[in-house]
């Protein structure tokens, strides 16, 4: 089953989330642009809201995150 994903970033370093690059339900076609140089934090089954509704429980429990990353633009 798909679960919500929210991608986050620290970007002052203390362990805590400034902003959010992107939230989906299982997988995103469009890539997500982040900030060069941040420290990315992948919530797995923790976004509650419109975005991600479609995959309610949403609790995710075990399986793979699979992430690629480019500098294509």
């Amino acid at each position: 089953m798909p679960v919500a994903i929210s991608v986050q970033a620290d970007l002052d370093g203390d362990r805590i989330s400034e902003t959010v690059y992107g939230k989906f339900c299982g997988e995103t076609k469009e890539p997500i642009k982040v900030d060069p140089g941040v420290s990315l934090i992948f919530w797995v089954g923790r976004a509650a809201d419109a975005a991600t509704q479609a995959c309610a429980p949403a609790i995710g429990t075990s399986g793979t995150l699979n992430v690629t990353f480019s500098n294509l633009p």
